[in-house]
């Protein structure tokens, strides 16, 4: 299953945005080792803090920005066992290796960019070093946006 990701982000300043963001992946892997099929439903869900530094806010339908992105992963391993022999091959695995959840700091840097289509529903895209996500893409909305007075129609209402 792709990366589902949704992220929330507030103006702090003309180039400063702050938000929170959260994603989710779900994945099913199947092994063969030789006689021993196994399965493995592997699933994590990442909490996160983002601050983004703008860098054309001139240009109202483009938007590129960099940031970092931090917070922590909750992974979820839930093992499949066919039968009694696999139960016998996780038993034997070490320790660590058979705590099925985990939470784990995550760390990310991304570049990313938002063409907006009308005013307020555009195209994004982020790529970023680090976890939950390498590449991603979809859809963007801006929600109650800030519009500057128009000081010339105020100014033809006053009387001579």
């Amino acid at each position: 299953m792709p990366n589902l990701n949704l992220a929330l982000d507030y103006g702090l300043a003309a180039r400063v945005s702050i938000g929170i963001a959260g994603s989710y992946q779900s994945e099913t892997v199947n092994y063969d080792l030789g006689s021993l099929p196994f399965s493995d439903d592997i699933t994590r869900i990442n909490m996160a803090i983002r601050l983004l530094y703008h860098f054309n806010k001139t240009n109202k339908k483009f938007d590129h920005y960099i940031g970092i992105r931090g917070g922590y992963c909750y992974w979820q391993d839930d093992p499949v066992y066919n039968d009694q022999s696999d139960l016998l091959l996780f038993s034997s695995l070490p320790t660590f290796l058979k705590h099925p959840n985990w939470l784990v700091p995550s760390f990310q840097v991304l570049y990313g960019m938002r063409l907006y289509l009308g005013d307020s529903f555009g195209l994004h895209c982020e790529a970023g070093i680090g976890e939950p996500f390498l590449f991603e893409g979809g859809l963007t909305f801006r929600i109650n946006t800030r519009k500057q007075k128009d000081t010339k129609s105020a100014e033809g209402t006053q009387s001579k």
